[in-house]
């Protein structure tokens, strides 16, 4: 049973006693009304972070404007295809730029404090997928364009499929090195210069939760 607002705003004030740094949201769009008044009803002033797939409408985007500080979009894909085929969204393109456009309006591109923590601003997230080099390339060349290269970005190679799903090829195997460095490669040559990758030495499943249910409200 979901909680009320109220009591939502009290778990998120319990939370923020703990010493954590911010208070993070993840793909919590489908409970927007009430996730909006909640974060109006807190006491702590601590920042929110929302964290979703990019793939939002303005007006959403628009309902957390005076309640989010910090967003953590992906920007998922740039080839309509891909899309369709792997999200049921060939309108995935256009809609996370769109999004992306009405983020940075509202809180303009990363800001982090002494200690490195993000305090107000923009994020994205690319996950790499194996055999798709060709769309993080036009990711990245997308964003590029639309945004420059202050735009601050993490691309993420940590695509590990549980093996009971038997995926098709490509998707049943992990992202090459060779792979990622092209595409962090990429980014240089675009002139972003901030922003995090990953060290895939020890392997990418090191990036992955345990989905044990720990750090949940």
């Amino acid at each position: 049973m979901p909680l009320s607002p109220a009591a939502l705003a009290e778990r998120l004030d319990a939370l923020a006693g703990t010493g954590v740094h911010n208070l993070n949201l993840v793909t919590a769009g489908h409970f927007l009304p009430a996730v909006v008044q909640a974060l109006t009803l807190r006491r702590n002033r601590l920042p929110v972070v929302w964290n979703s797939s990019g793939y939002e409408s303005i007006a959403q985007l628009r309902a957390l404007e005076d309640v989010v500080d910090v967003y953590l979009p992906d920007f998922k894909y740039a080839d309509a295809a891909l899309a369709r085929r792997l999200s049921g969204a060939a309108d995935y393109p256009e809609t996370a730029l769109a999004a992306l456009r009405e983020m940075l309006r509202q809180k303009g591109n990363l800001m982090l404090d002494d200690d490195g923590l993000a305090t107000r601003g923009v994020l994205v997230r690319h996950l790499v997928l194996p055999g798709q080099v060709e769309n993080s390339l036009a990711v990245l060349r997308t964003l590029a364009d639309a945004f420059g290269e202050g735009l601050a970005l993490s691309l993420m190679a940590q695509y590990v499929p549980p093996p009971e799903l038997a995926l098709p090829a490509p998707f049943d195997r992990g992202v090459t090195a060779e792979a990622y460095e092209q595409i962090c490669d990429e980014g240089s040559r675009l002139g972003f210069y901030r922003g995090y990758t990953q060290d895939l030495s020890a392997g990418a499943a090191r990036f992955t939760p345990d989905f044990d249910g720990t750090g949940c409200l």
